[in-house]
């Protein structure tokens, strides 16, 4: 329950003061059935930590935010959907029809 669908469309890394700086851009689905606080999305294939994540909407259905895991935990990483501005969608809402555009930045 609450899982989001992922495709990767880039992954570029840059090296900055010798630190390894990873930027991905991923199509994003959310799920049949959203989790209350986000439905999480899973990094950890391409993250050691996640710094932020930007969704940016394709289907303009929903206000969306991206959650950054605990402590950059990229297993944790979240996408909360929005029906309104402060009213999250209620758990349990079809959002599989929800497609987002996210770019991530981590190492």
């Amino acid at each position: 329950m609450g899982t989001c669908t992922k495709t990767k469309l880039m992954l570029h890394g840059i090296r900055v003061g010798g630190v390894q700086i990873v930027m991905g851009i991923y199509t994003v689905t959310l799920s049949t059935s959203y989790a209350s606080g986000g439905d999480t999305l899973d990094l950890s294939d391409d993250f050691s930590l996640v710094y932020e994540v930007s969704p940016e909407p394709v289907t303009a259905s929903h206000l969306l935010r991206g959650i950054r895991g605990t402590n950059g935990d990229p297993a944790t990483c979240k996408v909360q959907a929005f029906t309104a501005v402060g009213t999250e969608a209620t758990a349990g809402t079809n959002l599989s029809g929800v497609t987002v555009i996210c770019k991530v930045i981590g190492v």
